[in-house]
């Protein structure tokens, strides 16, 4: 008699079409959360993921060998979402889905519109330091607006962004000095 012709878990005979199988599970697959605009807090890491899981599997392990019926795996399957809709009902309980759905369905539309900002940006050849830009003219001449101030009120007002701009005012500067020392 061979072990995996049968259930582990109940002894059922496994049918001419169901799968030998072990155990069943998402694999950890990883979902994306939205970032928050309206939050005091700063998320913990870069990328907004989290790991999600859901399995079933024989009590008492598995090997090569084992096999895992289809109605053993309802009745898991069933488990699940039961305790899911059960951990659902308390989460959701205030919440109201329409909105959440309208809210996100809004943020990703932004998003789409951004990403497809910057891929026209890369496309036009514009640096990657400017495609925060909406407006990319608008804001180079903000910027220009500020060349002659202090390098101190440049950084105040551009804050992290300052540094490349600080850069570029410095070469620009050093190039046009070369020029005049050229010209005499």
């Amino acid at each position: 008699m061979n072990r995996s012709d049968f259930c582990a878990t109940c002894g059922k005979k496994r049918g001419p079409l169901e799968q030998l199988r072990q155990s069943w599970g998402t694999n950890c697959t990883t979902v994306l959360i939205p970032r928050r605009e309206d939050v005091a807090g700063k998320p913990w890491q870069q990328t907004n993921d989290l790991i999600v899981n859901a399995a079933v599997w024989r009590n008492g392990g598995t090997d090569e060998t084992c096999h895992l019926c289809d109605d053993c795996l309802r009745v898991g399957l069933r488990h699940i979402k039961q305790v899911v809709d059960a951990a659902l009902g308390v989460v959701e309980a205030d919440t109201d889905k329409d909105a959440e759905l309208a809210r996100l369905t809004q943020q990703l539309a932004s998003i789409q519109h951004k990403v497809a900002e910057v891929n026209q940006l890369r496309e036009a050849g514009i640096p990657w330091m400017a495609w925060n830009h909406t407006d990319f003219l608008r804001a180079v001449a903000m910027l220009w607006s500020y060349y002659h101030t202090s390098e101190a009120t440049f950084v105040a007002k551009f804050g992290f962004c300052a540094d490349f701009w600080v850069s570029l005012r410095n070469v620009l500067d050093s190039a046009a000095e070369q020029r005049r020392a050229n010209v005499r």
